[in-house]
Formats: C-alpha cells, structure tokens, sequence
C-alpha cells in the first residue's frame, strides 16, 4: 500500500468522512507527523482497512487515508 500524504503535508477530514468523534476538529489543518502502514509501525494498525494509518500533531486520535483530504 502506497501513503498519499507523507510527514510535514497539510490535510483535513474528509467530507465525507461522518465520524462525529472527529467534530472538534474537523475544519482544522492538520500537520501529518507520522505514516504508519503495517502494525508494527503502529499499534492501532488495521491491516483488514488496507489503509494506511496516520498521526497528527496537536490531536489524540490516528485517522486512515480515506478519512483524509488535502488541506
């Protein structure tokens, strides 16, 4: 699986992306700090979502690529 973002690019959730747990900050820029895509890169790691799996400065919680878009 190929990451479409890479650490230091600028992304937001996703429009489509319904997840009321993501609502505080949703219309946020988000800085990518990390890019996992197996589970030993990260411990929240899906491999069933064939994903990967990305960190953020300054929020608490990972997002998968299909929750993202560019900022």
């Amino acid at each position: 699986m190929k990451a479409k973002y890479k650490v230091g690019d600028e992304v937001k959730v996703a429009k489509s992306c319904e997840n009321d747990s993501y609502d505080s900050f949703r219309d946020q820029i988000l800085t990518v700090s990390h890019v996992a895509t197996n589970s030993s890169q990260h411990p929240g790691f899906d491999s069933g979502v064939n994903e990967p799996l990305y960190d953020f400065e300054g929020i608490p919680c990972s997002l998968y690529q299909y929750e993202l878009e560019r900022a």
